[in-house]
């Protein structure tokens, strides 16, 4: 753990050494107050539970660098999420901020952390995408674009948001792979320019290298085609990075969505799957053809 004061003052408060561990019980018995068997999660009545009187959807200058603010109002809080971003996006917003309230709680003057804001995000994916009905739900139906699909419209969420969580909590072999135009490249668009910006993997994907931002993409690839057609496409073939090759499933989509000072943001999602057989409880991993290996940058 990090030794930044906020996340060192929330956890003395509650006798917890493990703050991501603390995190999801926080968020778990918060949950456990107002519990949903199907449908978003109600997470202005979480959040008035936690003290926050009013919200507001509305412009939050690119300035800021962020997509949600928690301010101090009648003896509470209010929280106000960027009204110009997707709706889904805009309730991971809520969420993360309503997580800030325990931060604020256990240290009212400490600063945000870079910790904090990660241990957020680890709250809010919970409260909006609860682990145990979302699992059994990506376990009923599989990992696919099309399951994704359904959980994001099920639980209210955006789709590289219920993409990130399938990932992590799959028992199978599995990683998402999030990919736009690298920054300074941004006036010249093409295939080659393609990196990954975010990388997430399940506890079973076992390899050598499991973080691979920042990681340039074959141009011919299937990611790289998803995202230059802006469409969706699957096969069996390399991954398209030089860090972890032979075939895999890959399924991607490429698509748009505002982003706070960037209206016009293109990415592709990529879920990466290692090609098994047998049946979910008793498959065996088929291993690359070739060993995966550090790539040099």
């Amino acid at each position: 753990m990090n030794a930044c004061a906020d996340v060192l003052a929330l956890c003395a408060q509650h006798n917890e050494t493990d703050p991501d561990r603390l995190i999801v019980r926080l968020c778990r018995e918060l949950l456990d107050q107002c519990p949903t068997s199907a449908g978003p999660t109600p997470l202005k009545i979480l959040g008035s539970l936690r003290g926050v009187r009013r919200y507001y959807s509305r412009p939050i200058h690119p300035a800021t660098g962020c997509s949600g603010l928690l301010v101090p109002y009648d003896g509470g809080y209010e929280i106000t999420v960027h009204g110009g971003e997707p709706a889904e996006r805009q309730n991971f917003s809520i969420a993360h901020e309503v997580v800030h309230t325990y931060f604020r709680e256990a240290c009212p003057d400490c600063p945000a952390s870079p910790e904090q804001e990660r241990l957020c995000d680890v709250g809010a994916a919970e409260l909006t995408m609860p682990s145990t009905r979302f699992a059994a739900t990506i376990s009923k139906l599989g990992l696919t674009l099309a399951s994704i699909d359904h959980v994001a419209a099920e639980f209210g969420v955006s789709f590289e948001a219920a993409a990130r969580r399938a990932v992590i909590l799959t028992e199978d072999p599995a990683c998402m792979l999030a990919a736009t135009i690298s920054t300074g490249a941004a006036e010249s668009p093409t295939p080659a320019e393609l990196r990954i910006a975010k990388s997430w993997h399940s506890p079973a994907w076992r390899r050598e290298r499991v973080d691979y931002r920042g990681l340039a993409i074959d141009p011919d690839s299937v990611i790289a085609q998803a995202f230059r057609h802006q469409d969706e496409r699957q096969a069996r073939a390399d991954i398209g990075i030089v860090a972890c090759p032979g075939v895999h499933k890959v399924q991607a989509r490429g698509y748009a969505y505002p982003l706070p000072g960037n209206p016009a943001h293109r990415q592709v999602v990529a879920i990466v799957s290692s090609i098994t057989t047998a049946s979910r409880h008793g498959r065996q991993e088929l291993r690359p053809r070739l060993g995966c290996h550090r790539q040099a940058g």
